[in-house]
């Protein structure tokens, strides 16, 4: 199953590509494609989407809800695969689960995200900042920065791919869009700074 999406920003956006080296560049530069332009990497809004649905799952008891298949000898694969399955949290389920040892059980994402590319050229915004030494409250002396920040109004456009979704698992990913849209999830870093904020449409 697929989903169009578009991210618009109702805030400035800053999704960080590290330090930067260049002396004539930005203290902290936004993220961006080999063309220059703007970028949030499906890496980003997939694991805001993961906090989110995780948060859900927490507070309705949904994992608790999960009846668990008992299989007491796995000789069939299959048999193995049930029992492992049943032992998942929904979130695993759909963002995949790394065994955390040799011989423990993984399992692929069923949620591909695509990076959200912007959908026409836009003039970035250098915002200045100072850093706050925390004896004394006050700004700190040599710690003044900027950071490069994506405007309110920018838009981007990407794709979801949903591998064989049930229902309610298409109504955790819409729950947490939706979350996104009202604020209850933000988007990128300095979110302290008042940035971060989206709107989200799906089709």
């Amino acid at each position: 199953m697929l989903f169009d999406f578009r991210l618009t920003c109702r805030t400035g956006l800053h999704i960080g590509a590290g330090k930067s080296a260049d002396l004539a560049g930005s203290d902290l530069p936004i993220l961006r494609d080999a063309a220059g332009r703007p970028l949030v990497p499906g890496s980003s809004l997939r694991g805001v989407l993961r906090s989110g649905i995780e948060a859900i799952c927490r507070s309705l008891g949904l994992n608790d809800a999960l009846k668990p298949i008992t299989v007491p000898e796995a000789p069939d694969p299959s048999e193995g695969f049930a029992q492992m399955w049943s032992q998942m949290k929904l979130v695993e389920r759909l963002f995949g689960r790394v065994a955390e040892k040799r011989g423990d059980f993984s399992y692929g994402s069923r949620l591909q995200i695509s990076d959200a590319v912007v959908e026409k050229d836009v003039a970035v915004e250098l915002r200045d900042g100072v850093g706050i030494d925390r004896e004394t409250r006050t700004a700190g002396t040599g710690v003044k920065f900027d950071l490069e920040v994506i405007p309110a109004g920018t838009s981007f456009a990407g794709r979801i791919r949903f591998k064989n979704p049930i229902d309610y698992e298409i109504g955790l990913l819409a729950q947490a869009l939706w979350m996104l849209n009202e604020g209850g999830l933000l988007l990128g870093g300095k979110s302290a700074r008042g940035l971060g904020w989206v709107a989200v449409e799906v089709s």
